[in-house]
């Protein structure tokens, strides 16, 4: 056996290759020849990439100097600073729906920023552009607070909306995060200045965002929305849909105060420091009595639109009603009152506006069936409380005399309930007018479980017997200077109407429905049922007001004795009539007008004042089926110093062709007459 040792092996290696060196099998990598070539590679690739660096640097440094180059020789860069802010504004602030709250300006003002440098440095720039904060439960901390940041010193307008989050700030809080966007504009608050708070979402979410507002003159409008069912918003809400919110600050300038599904003491501190109040929507709970809200209401004088809902009837406050001063509101405009019938009736009755427009719309709830009777009586309460919240005569303020006569005067004008167009006007011996108010009444009422609107004839005050017990405040209202009547086309008037309006001296102008005419043709001739046109003492003092025991009452024996103007209104084309059996066209009572009026002419004299009756000046027949005959034509020209009719025409297309261009195209609108139809220019 032959052993062969290990050590051996090397020699017999170099034995078997002899070309191959010693030591050639494996190299040496810590040799001095291999570092300094390493060394030198690494710092050959080092100064490459610096010098590709500075170069990429230089490069784009020449683009920035070509992009400013650019900008500066581009007609936008040539805009000077204030300019470009204001067109900024202008394209990022979109106004401010009231029944709107979406985001306006999220994402809006950062893409303003990625336009270009210059548009980025004139952004940053200009505090205006971030005053209006929007967030929801979603909104980053950083955002909040980086328009806070942007927006200073100008004040900041703050949108929240958190409908369908159902969450608060210290909900959201826990979900991950430390801080959201809530709890930054919560802390926010009191650091800046706030110019206006818009809210909607659930009570919770409220009380953690505010709970007092910030003390100072930027606050000018709050607006706060509960969640619950906007359809709702306008009408009388239940108890279940209210909830009551305490508001504390000082805040002499705000300007507008809305409070949507939550109701609020008129006792607030809130209320009270608002001096500056122009525009108020607040729903008034149960527990406050007409004294508290009487006295909130001298606190803000220079309210112009106010709208007051009540939950419940409210309560007197005081055994003795009278105890409660007037409330002057001279510069009022508008007033919306939702409620029970006999709560708005006694606020309006407190409240002097003697002003010269004046929208008043009362939304009145009462109990459901309640009998026809009881409607007439608050119809008739409520014109008592308009005439004396209007009164004015002979240029003296409410308060010395409060009796009050409408000018205009239109019943049953809309479908819904009824609409008043009232004006007072006082001229002196011809001369120019001394003072004229002009109020626009809009009433209804609604069933308090169903919220049913109750139809106008139902309730109709002045076709009403005045209730005795209640003339002392019916005696407010009087039509002794009534001018100008309409009627709508959608009721039925009793007789008892026609006669007392026909009994009004100043009446000048009638506009009525020709389903109509046919009542008041007696009247026009002079030759009223005395059953209907009576008047007891009672009516005389709902008709004259103060004046019922005056000569003047009595004057008037013969009916329409100013009468001058009439306009009949024929149905449209496609319209069914209202209401079965009332259906009249013009040709079907024109000729018994003109009959009426030949028997005017010969019953005036029979009357001590009939000769001061003239022919009317102006009779109009609006849609007619065909055209008057000649003769019937002639007949009036002796009886009328000017006569229009229209006629009913089909709605078809009709191409009116001038020479030369522009042509004119009328096309018609379905269900409409001619004299509706829309003319275009092409």
């Amino acid at each position: 056996m032959v052993t062969v040792h290990a050590t051996a092996w090397a020699p017999t290696c170099s034995l078997l290759m002899p070309s191959v060196p010693m030591g050639s099998c494996r190299t040496d990598p810590h040799s001095p020849p291999n570092v300094a070539a390493t060394l030198l590679q690494f710092l050959t690739v080092k100064r490459t990439i610096m010098e590709s660096e500075a170069s990429q640097q230089d490069i784009d440094a020449r683009i920035t100097l070509l992009q400013r180059r650019r900008n500066a020789l581009s007609p936008a860069g040539r805009v000077p600073v204030e300019v470009l802010s204001e067109i900024l504004l202008l394209s990022t602030r979109t106004p401010d729906v009231p029944n709107q709250f979406k985001q306006r300006t999220e994402n809006y003002i950062p893409t303003l920023c990625h336009v270009s440098h210059f548009w980025r440095s004139v952004a940053l720039g200009c505090p205006r552009l971030w005053v209006e904060v929007d967030l929801n439960a979603t909104t980053e901390a950083r955002r909040v607070e980086f328009a806070f940041e942007q927006a200073q010193p100008m004040p900041v307008s703050l949108h929240v909306d958190l409908e369908g989050s159902g969450g608060s700030p210290s909900s959201h809080s826990t979900r991950g995060q430390s801080i959201t966007g809530l709890d930054t504009a919560a802390r926010l608050i009191w650091e800046t200045k706030l110019s206006s708070l818009n809210f909607r979402g659930s009570m919770e979410s409220l009380q953690g965002l505010i709970l007092v507002l910030p003390n100072g003159p930027s606050l000018r409008a709050v607006r706060i929305i509960l969640s619950g069912e906007p359809d709702r918003d306008w009408r009388w809400e239940g108890p279940n849909l209210s909830r009551h919110i305490v508001l504390q600050g000082n805040v002499p300038q705000l300007r507008s105060l809305v409070l949507t599904r939550c109701t609020i003491s008129p006792m607030s501190p809130l209320i009270h420091s608002a001096s500056s109040l122009t525009d108020a929507d607040l729903m008034i709970p149960q527990s406050s009595n007409i004294t508290e809200l009487t006295d909130a209401l001298r606190k803000i004088p220079r309210i112009e639109a106010l709208t007051l809902r009540f939950v419940h009837p409210l309560q007197r406050g005081s055994p003795n009603e009278a105890s409660v001063s007037a409330v002057p509101m001279p510069s009022i405009t508008s007033l919306i009152l939702i409620g029970p019938a006999l709560t708005t009736t006694m606020l309006l009755s407190f409240l002097r506006m003697p002003v010269l427009l004046l929208n008043i719309q009362l939304h009145c709830v009462v109990a459901q069936g309640e009998a026809r009777e009881g409607l007439l009586d608050i119809g008739g309460r409520i014109f008592g409380a308009v005439g004396q919240a209007r009164s004015l005569k002979n240029g003296r303020s409410p308060d010395d005399t409060p009796s009050f006569s409408p000018h205009d005067f239109g019943v049953g004008i809309q479908s819904s309930g009824g609409r008043y167009f009232v004006g007072f006007s006082k001229v002196v011996k011809g001369e120019a007018i001394q003072s004229t108010l002009i109020t626009t009444l809009t009433l209804s009422f609604m069933e308090q479980e169903t919220l049913r609107v109750v139809r106008c004839e139902d309730w109709l005050p002045l076709a009403a017997m005045p209730d005795p017990e209640h003339s002392q405040v019916q005696g407010f209202w009087s039509v002794a200077e009534l001018g100008v009547l309409q009627t709508g086309d959608a009721f039925q008037y009793p007789d008892a109407f026609w006669g007392r309006v026909s009994a009004c001296p100043a009446l000048v102008t009638v506009r009525i429905a020709a389903k109509d005419v046919l009542k008041l043709l007696p009247y026009i001739a002079g030759k009223p049922d005395h059953k209907s046109s009576s008047f007891s003492q009672d009516e005389d003092r709902m008709l004259w007001g103060e004046d019922a025991d005056t000569p003047q009452a009595s004057e008037c024996a013969f009916p329409f004795p100013s009468l001058r103007r009439v306009e009949v209104q024929g149905p449209n084309l496609g319209q069914h009539p209202p209401c079965a059996g009332t259906h009249a066209s013009c040709n079907s009572v024109l000729e018994p007008f003109v009959q009426a009026l030949e028997e005017r002419r010969k019953s005036a004299m029979l009357y001590p004042r009939g000769g001061e009756v003239k022919t009317l000046d102006s009779l109009t027949f609006l849609n007619c089926d065909s055209a008057p005959s000649k003769a019937l034509v002639g007949t009036l020209s002796t009886l009328v110093h000017r006569f229009v009719w229209t006629r009913r025409k089909p709605a078809a297309p009709i191409a009116i062709r001038a020479q030369p261009k522009p042509r004119l195209v009328v096309r018609p609108v379905p269900g409409r007459s001619i004299m509706d139809e829309q003319i275009l220019i092409l």
